[in-house]
């Protein structure tokens, strides 16, 4: 089954240094966003 937390997991696999979210505050990899996902409680 396909869902967007499948997706992004394949892709933090896939390319870790490939940026996920860009904004006009910096650039989040999907390597850190998986990382930031699996963290609790967040910072």
């Amino acid at each position: 089954m396909l869902n967007l937390a499948v997706i992004l997991r394949e892709s933090a696999t896939a390319r870790p240094g490939a940026p996920a979210i860009l904004s006009d505050q910096g650039v989040i990899t999907y390597g850190e966003l998986d990382a930031r996902s699996t963290r609790w409680p967040p910072p």
